[in-house]
């Protein structure tokens, strides 16, 4: 039941938000595929300049890493670089994001990360996932390199952040419906009862606006090193084990 509470909530919120044509098109495409590709948000010249202000704080004590120290992380980079502060701050992405989870409530923060292919990694996020799978949750995933086939690419199976998905993809795996990862044999069970993975690569400054309570993973990186800016958002506070990784201002 939990499943169709909250979306109860999106759906009565969605329907009273108004778009213009151009909003609406876009919006479209993420409610119905569950991503929209923008290209070119920003230029080169910015990108490189803000991957200069991640690796300026990246050997500080809140910067976090994973076991391998292949993706490293900074939580709230706006805290301590001005230049992430109003970076995702235009009118296409506020009304879409109004328009898909809340009109009037909005936390959000930027986490910025380099991963770099190291031996057995397993890309940026730990293998598939989603993010939340009794809610929406909308996410601004900014590339700031080159991303191609070898380093690091973000993976989405389309349509897989609908409410009535979630539900019939954790039983068709014989899962509980309340979990939310899964392993590489679940997905090729997927992809044989036809879902699509798409392959997001793209030049820096790229910008893929996605509902990450579809199931998604970045790819293992094969060589090389990726990196990404994203804007996390939420209607509600974020849990005391995200903001306790907040960059110290």
């Amino acid at each position: 039941m939990k499943y169709y509470i909250s979306e109860i909530k999106y759906v009565a919120n969605s329907a009273l938000s108004k778009l213009n044509n151009e909003f609406e098109n876009v919006y479209d495409q993420i409610s119905e595929k569950g991503y929209y590709v923008l290209e070119d948000f920003i230029s080169p010249e910015v990108c490189l300049s803000l991957r200069a202000e991640f690796d300026k704080y990246s050997t500080l004590d809140y910067v976090w890493k994973d076991a391998q120290d292949s993706d490293q992380r900074i939580y709230a980079i706006e805290r301590v670089s001005s230049n992430y502060k109003n970076l995702f701050n235009t009118p296409l992405l506020s009304a879409i994001y109004k328009k898909h989870i809340d009109r009037y409530n909005l936390h959000q923060f930027t986490m910025v990360n380099r991963i770099q292919y190291k031996e057995n990694n397993i890309g940026s996020g730990g293998g598939w996932h989603r993010d939340t799978i009794n809610r929406r949750q909308l996410k601004f995933i900014l590339y700031l390199s080159d991303v191609n086939e070898k380093n690091g690419y973000f993976q989405y199976l389309t349509g897989t952040h609908k409410v009535s998905e979630k539900f019939k993809i954790n039983r068709l795996l014989g899962k509980k419906l309340g979990e939310y990862r899964y392993s590489n044999e679940d997905i090729e069970k997927l992809l044989a009862l036809n879902y699509q993975c798409v392959d997001f690569k793209g030049n820096m400054g790229t910008l893929i606006i996605v509902d990450t309570s579809g199931v998604h993973r970045g790819n293992p990186l094969k060589e090389g090193v990726r990196y990404a800016a994203t804007q996390y958002m939420s209607d509600t506070n974020f849990h005391e084990h995200i903001t306790k990784l907040f960059a110290s201002e």
